[in-house]
């Protein structure tokens, strides 16, 4: 009687529903060896590769502490390089850090494809990378937002047809972040959430900051 095999197990005919006999599935099953390809292990800790987010509002000390942070990670020995979309912003530390770090610059457009470049050169002489800011990728000249909407305006037409290709490339973007042999540390602009409420009194209406995003 024709068997297939599942993760090593011999399945016989008979226990293959009717439904899939009938449709025709079961000779793509059938006959043939079907391994399966995972595999599980009890869970134990092990060396993975940090990928960490700082979050705040300007000002509020992002790039120092992700240096600091960054050192503490690799020592003082350690290889830290800083890519820099803040105009030379990240430089303001040098003679802060113990042990020093490098710096390369990243202009616009900040598209994730130069995000990709810049990470991957970065990895090759970095013990660990800093990225300040990840912002740009997303609301910065050529990032997601403009790509976006450039393609709303090219189309003529509203809807999510317009962030298809942007936010693919956003996606690329997390990926590589995700495979990086060396730690990460991204810093991130948060802003608080402005909205309009009717003013009692008379004139323009009021503008409500409350909690950040």
């Amino acid at each position: 009687m024709p068997t297939f095999l599942v993760a090593r197990e011999a399945v016989e005919l008979a226990s293959v529903p009717n439904t899939i006999q009938q449709s025709g599935e079961a000779d793509i099953l059938l006959g043939k060896r079907h391994i399966m390809s995972f595999s599980f292990r009890p869970a134990a800790r092990s060396n993975a590769i940090p990928l960490v987010g700082i979050y705040g509002e300007s000002g509020t000390g992002k790039t120092l502490s992700s240096l600091l942070l960054a050192r503490g990670f690799v020592g003082e020995a350690g290889r830290v390089v800083m890519i820099d979309t803040e105009n030379g912003r990240g430089q303001a530390f040098a003679d802060v850090i113990p042990g020093g770090y490098t710096v390369g610059q990243l202009d616009e457009p900040f598209t994730a494809a130069r995000y990709i470049e810049a990470l991957a050169e970065a990895e090759k002489q970095a013990d660990i990378v800093i990225v300040d800011s990840m912002s740009h990728e997303w609301e910065g000249s050529g990032g997601v937002l403009e790509q976006a909407g450039e393609r709303e305006q090219a189309s003529g037409k509203k809807g999510l047809h317009n962030w298809a290709q942007p936010k693919a490339q956003h996606q690329r973007l997390v990926l590589a972040l995700l495979k990086s042999k060396v730690p990460i540390i991204c810093c991130m602009r948060a802003k608080h959430r402005v909205r309009q409420v009717n003013n009692p009194r008379p004139g323009a209406p009021a503008i409500v900051r409350d909690e950040f995003t």
